[in-house]
């Protein structure tokens, strides 16, 4: 199965994919009454949050989203435009471009940006983050959304990222091992 793109939480200036929650009072799209898509195989649900955290506060700051297609179901299809989408936080949503985004544009057509909207999470969000080397686990607890408990833990040298080439050979092997099962040689 293809890895998901986490959720996101910008803490001392550092993107960090989210790695486990455990808690509730995280904001989903929904909770704003927008329906998503999915976006692409490596985001089934169609969204991703972005949280960052001001002042030992976790806030939601960005939504970067694929609406569902609005009614008629059969094609032509219509993808919902800016108007039929509701405000969050008093921010309309805009459309997204590879331009404003390299990453997140890729995979989806809109976005909220700079929502400013307090969360009230209580629990646990753990994230890996990779500093020069070393491995590193960060696990923040809150409460009503702020921080009241902080955790690193060091995990050892990281592993290197996978580059294009290593990335490519690999799916170029399992493809081969396929091949072999469906001809019954495995």
């Amino acid at each position: 199965m293809t890895q998901q793109i986490p959720d996101q939480i910008i803490y001392n200036d550092r993107q960090l994919g989210i790695d486990e929650i455990e808690g509730s009072g995280l904001f989903t799209p929904m909770d704003f009454g927008i329906e998503c898509r999915s976006a692409t195989t490596a985001c089934w649900r169609g969204y991703v949050m972005r949280y960052v955290i001001t002042d030992d506060h976790l806030i939601l700051d960005s939504i970067w989203f694929k609406p569902k297609y609005l009614l008629p179901l059969e094609p032509p299809y219509r993808v919902p435009d800016i108007k039929d989408l509701p405000k969050v936080n008093g921010i309309e949503p805009v459309l997204t471009s590879r331009v404003i985004s390299p990453a997140m544009g890729f995979f989806f057509t809109h976005a909220y940006k700079n929502l400013n909207k307090i969360t009230h999470f209580n629990g646990s969000i753990s994230m890996f983050d990779k500093t020069s080397s070393q491995l590193v686990l960060k696990k923040f607890y809150f409460e009503d959304g702020i921080i009241v408990n902080f955790k690193r833990e060091s995990l050892g040298p990281a592993e290197p990222e996978p580059t294009f080439e290593s990335t490519k050979n690999e799916m170029l092997e399992e493809l081969e091992r396929l091949k072999r099962l469906q001809k019954g040689e495995e």
